[in-house]
Order: C-alpha cells, then sequence, then structure tokens
C-alpha cells in the first residue's frame, strides 16, 4: 500500500468512482457512507478495498501532468 504519494486523477481517465469515501490503514478498513461508518478488519473486505485502490492508481497523473490538472481545477474554481 503506498502511504507516501499524491497523485490526481483527471475527470476524463477514472474509469468509474466510488460514491462513498473510504480510507485503509494497514488492515482497519473505514467506509463512510452518508448516514454512517463501517469500520472492520475483515480481510475480505480490506481485499477489495486494497484491490480498488491498487487499480485507481493505475490512472493516475503524476508530476507536471498532476500539477497542471490541480491549477486547472484552482484557476476555474478561483472566487472572483
Amino acid at each position: 500500500m503506498r502511504t507516501d504519494h499524491l497523485d490526481s486523477w483527471p475527470e476524463t481517465r477514472v474509469p468509474f468512482a466510488l460514491l462513498h469515501g473510504f480510507w485503509l490503514l494497514d488492515d482497519l478498513l473505514n467506509v463512510e457512507v452518508l448516514h454512517t461508518a463501517l469500520v472492520t478488519r475483515d480481510p475480505q473486505d480490506v481485499r477489495i478495498y486494497d484491490d480498488y485502490f491498487d487499480a485507481m492508481w493505475g490512472y493516475a497523473a503524476e508530476g507536471a501532468e498532476a500539477t497542471a490538472i490541480l491549477t486547472r481545477l484552482a484557476a476555474r474554481n478561483a472566487v472572483r
């Protein structure tokens, strides 16, 4: 699992995205939905989200490409 890397996912490149948040810390999974959160260490549950997270790294932009995406989004959302 990567713990020291920040990338950006371009809107046009991600084939699917979850409609809820989650985080993994070693073997601890926290899935956050609108009204509650699920916290588990079940290996099967952790594997599902770990595999999803690994798949998403394949779509991430890095370096100059990630900087360009974040700069464009910041400019588009700047208060005028």
